[in-house]
């Protein structure tokens, strides 16, 4: 099971699996934050995880949306410590992997004292003092440490460097899971820098970044995001195109967040779960062998009992596609992109999508009559036609793909769905591990005439039919 389960990301040139076997990685903080970079380390691998947190989760109803309701994974009772139970779940999502907790809230310098020797720390309670305090010890033990907070509509991370006093990362309001699952998937990044450095890696992060998704910029490089409310949104029929890992990350961002938005979400996926897919797909530990979107649709189902979530072991068809008032595109080949951009376009359905490599990723959002489709955008159609005939789906070779980067596309992707009907993004977002700003804007493209186009040809199809029926 060890070498397949990392089968995708040892296939990556320099990739040192036994260094982060090897590897200590304390995390302060077991909030929804917390969890998900909890997650994100256990799935890549890394051998001792230590949970520093002394709250307590007292029901489903007064704890807050997040890492808290995976307590199904292991039948914690309904009241217990948020760290063990965590810690429980991890276990049981990777056995390779040894993970303790410590009922512990630093209050003053010493108190950091009973954490135990490790290579990296972690802070993502968001707690000022805690910080402070982290910051301190990990100056004084000479242990790289990062501090991360995440809230409703933005988030923030931050490298502790050795010629700063204080630093402190704020964010308000509940953690939204598409801002956590962003700031956590690039926290892991960092870290994984940090305990196995690969060529081409380049410079340590240079700042603090952070992401605002009121913000048109998205992304900035100050420890204080702009405070920014909740959106409401109605998300109607919702799809997903795509089960794997990114897939697998964009529908816990929904359910988790904007579960009670819904109305129906339908998860496509004809692939079958392989140990191949473990280090990156935390919620088929247990299925190896069965269908994608049923598990997944399964495990939505203990998370949010109130969704009506509906799986598909099918192909993608058009009918998916025209039914959904917003489609997700977390496909692996040009082939289904081409597809569903063209069904999309027709209906005049918004759609996101989103595509990872090991370090790095892109998300664009397409919405007839207001941004570029995605042919006009990535040339999808010609790239189709290239790559026919070539590998079109996960399990016919071993490819390279890890945890972080579709941890956090997704979020991502989540994120803009907020903002698809309202004011979609023009830009294309681009995330680049080894480069130093690590996030950006593409080019603005403007809103193509696509659509008309396809309605014209239908239409002049039509003439021409009636034209040559008998008369």
């Amino acid at each position: 099971m060890t070498d397949t389960r990392y089968a995708r990301q040892t296939v990556l040139s320099h990739w040192d699996q036994n260094l982060l076997r090897r590897a200590h990685v304390i995390i302060v903080g077991a909030g929804a934050l917390g969890g998900f970079i909890s997650l994100g380390l256990a799935a890549l691998g890394i051998g001792t995880l230590t949970l520093v947190d002394d709250s307590m989760i007292t029901s489903d109803a007064a704890s807050p949306v997040g890492v808290d309701r995976f307590r199904f994974l292991v039948g914690a009772s309904a009241v217990s410590r948020r760290a063990a139970t965590l810690a429980l779940m991890l276990g049981a999502i990777n056995p390779e992997v040894s993970v303790r907790s410590i009922p512990l809230r630093l209050r003053y310098d010493a108190m950091a004292l009973s954490m135990p020797a490790c290579h990296a720390l972690i802070e993502a309670s968001g707690d000022p003092v805690s910080q402070r305090i982290c910051a301190r010890y990990a100056r004084q033990k000479g242990i790289p440490a990062f501090m991360g907070v995440a809230g409703a509509s933005g988030g923030a991370c931050a490298f502790v460097r050795d010629d700063e006093n204080d630093i402190v990362v704020t964010a308000e309001g509940t953690p939204d899971i598409g801002v956590c699952e962003v700031i956590a998937g690039a926290m892991i990044e960092e870290v994984r820098k940090q305990l196995m450095p690969l060529p081409g890696d380049g410079a340590a992060v240079a700042g603090p970044f952070s992401y605002d998704l009121n913000q048109q910029t998205r992304f900035g490089t100050t420890t204080h995001p702009p405070s920014t409310p909740r959106l409401a949104t109605s998300f109607g029929n919702v799809l997903i195109i795509g089960a794997g890992a990114l897939g697998t990350y964009v529908a816990l961002g929904l359910a988790l967040s904007h579960g009670d938005s819904i109305s129906r979400l339908t998860i496509v996926d004809p692939d079958i779960v392989e140990e191949t897919n473990l280090n990156r797909q935390v919620l088929y530990h247990d299925a190896v062998g069965q269908p994608k979107a049923v598990v997944l649709a399964r495990k939505l189902k203990l998370l949010q009992p109130g969704l009506n979530v509906m799986p598909d072991v099918g192909m993608v068809a058009a009918g998916h596609v025209e039914a959904a008032d917003l489609s997700f595109l977390c496909v692996d080949n040009y082939a289904a992109r081409a597809q569903v951009n063209q069904w999309a376009v027709k209906a005049g359905r918004p759609f996101i999508n989103g595509g990872t490599s090991p370090f790095g990723g892109h998300v664009e959002v397409c919405a007839p009559g207001h941004t570029a489709c995605l042919n006009c955008r990535l040339d999808v159609d010609r790239l189709a036609r290239e790559q026919a005939g070539r590998r079109v789906r996960c399990g016919d070779a071993v490819e390279a793909g890890i945890v972080q980067t579709n941890m956090l596309i997704a979020g991502l992707m989540v994120c803009e769905a907020q903002l698809a009907h309202s004011a979609p993004l023009a830009s294309a977002i681009e995330y680049d591990a080894r480069a130093p700003a690590r996030f950006g804007l593409r080019s603005a493209r403007a809103a193509c005439d696509c659509g008309q186009q396809l309605v014209d040809q239908k239409t002049a199809q039509q003439e021409m039919q009636n034209d040559h029926k008998p008369g």
